[in-house]
């Protein structure tokens, strides 16, 4: 993973303020505007060590949460 990549990854938890969570390559990823159970496309726009964020592009799969 690098700063730019674009990934795709399954959003595992959700941190306040509006921020998903999820692992790529034992990397925990903040991705501003993901919820949980979403499928998500995202590009990588800060790696630091053991962490990294992200920019959302795209929501490839909806999560169950969003039609209860």
């Amino acid at each position: 993973m690098k700063k730019g990549d674009i990934l795709e990854g399954m959003v595992e938890d959700y941190a306040f303020p509006n921020k998903g969570i999820l692992t790529c390559e034992d990397r925990k990823v903040t991705v501003k505007g993901a919820f949980p159970g979403e499928k998500i496309r995202y590009r990588v726009t800060k790696k630091k060590a053991g962490k990294a964020e992200g920019a959302l592009l795209a929501v490839l799969e909806k999560s169950e949460l969003e039609d209860a």
